[in-house]
């Protein structure tokens, strides 16, 4: 496990998967494919354009992929793109 740093605005189900999934489990062409699911995913979503109050954890994900995270502005999304991001998430790291 390493530290990251980790916004506070991210839901209790992606802090939930950041803290506690294994994502060493996850194969490198997996571990790839994640990274660019979420920029991609990412570029459709509200962004922050300020600062933001950030918390460190412990976790198994690379700080890149939380990075990605991070720049996503919680606040701005409906409940519908929050599910179907939990969803793709979800799924996403599915083995």
């Amino acid at each position: 496990m390493t530290t990251v740093v980790v916004a506070t605005d991210v839901p209790a189900f992606l802090m939930n998967v950041i803290l506690n999934y294994p994502y060493y489990k996850l194969g490198i062409i997996k571990r790839g494919a994640l990274h660019l699911s979420l920029n991609a995913r990412v570029a459709g979503l509200p962004k922050k354009v300020l600062d933001f109050d950030a918390q460190e954890c412990m976790s198994y994900f690379d700080q890149d992929i939380v990075d990605i995270i991070n720049e996503i502005d919680f606040s701005k999304m409906t409940r519908r793109q929050l599910d179907s991001f939990e969803v793709e998430i979800q799924n996403a790291i599915k083995e």
